[in-house]
């Protein structure tokens, strides 16, 4: 298959999972693309130089809507930033082949986690320490980064267990991971985006022509347990599918 039909196809569904729940994004196309063979450093590049396109028009929609929190954008920003270069030196040095199979193990760890997901009722008066917000955004920076996804999961997921509403939380963690993901691309474009750039179009024309959506579908679904376990069961499946093939190779 095309590469430019492989990323338009798994972006369809990604971004989808991420406008209507607040996350997927990453760990749906990181296993999708994996799945198809491409490497860890290849994966995590185009997932995110992607997000810095889908993303910040999705932004740019909420920003239209008037839906943006600048403060609680503000306090997830940095912390999430520093925890992406250090993921990115990780993925960087690490080979391929001893990678790659972590890689799966912990996608295979954020589908159980939405399986198993609980949240709080939902507060308008959440207020949690900063140091609170920077640690979660640090380890969400992290992973998403060397796992190609997670800042959905451990972030939007956080947010809500502390009693975020759903709107609110998808919105704030949205756009925080646009900005992270814009320095997160231009990390990767060093080293990568020739490599990238067929899946990076797919990616990018599936995100962008759905975020014009994105503000009517954020909180839209009030119970949306029942979607966030389809999504961890097909992550758990694909990089199930993806390890076994990985021990058959070898």
């Amino acid at each position: 298959m095309n590469e430019i039909m492989i990323g338009l196809l798994i972006g369809t569904v990604a971004q989808l999972s991420e406008m209507i729940i607040g996350l997927g994004y990453g760990a749906i196309s990181s296993s999708a693309l994996l799945a198809f063979g491409f490497s860890p450093i290849i994966v995590t590049a185009s997932v995110h130089t992607a997000e810095a396109v889908t993303l910040g028009a999705t932004t740019l929609r909420y920003y239209r809507a008037k839906l943006l929190e600048k403060g609680l954008i503000r306090r997830l920003v940095i912390p999430g930033i520093i925890g992406t270069i250090i993921g990115f030196l990780v993925v960087l040095f690490i080979p391929t082949n001893i990678l790659k199979p972590y890689i799966c193990l912990y996608l295979v760890y954020l589908g159980v986690s939405f399986v198993v997901r609980k949240t709080n009722a939902p507060s308008d008066s959440v207020e949690p320490r900063s140091n609170q917000l920077a640690s979660i955004a640090l380890v969400g920076g992290f992973f998403d980064t060397v796992g190609g996804g997670g800042w959905g999961p451990i972030v939007t997921g956080n947010l809500l267990r502390l009693g975020y509403q759903a709107k609110r939380a998808i919105v704030a963690s949205v756009c925080s991971k646009w900005i992270i993901s814009f320095q997160s691309a231009l990390l990767f474009s060093i080293v990568t985006i020739s490599q990238s750039i067929n899946i990076i179009i797919g990616l990018t024309i599936s995100g962008v022509a759905l975020s014009y959506f994105a503000p009517r579908l954020s909180g839209l679904i009030k119970n949306h347990g029942l979607l966030i376990k389809f999504v961890g069961l097909f992550v758990i499946i694909v990089n199930l599918y993806t390890l076994n093939k990985l021990l058959h190779f070898n």
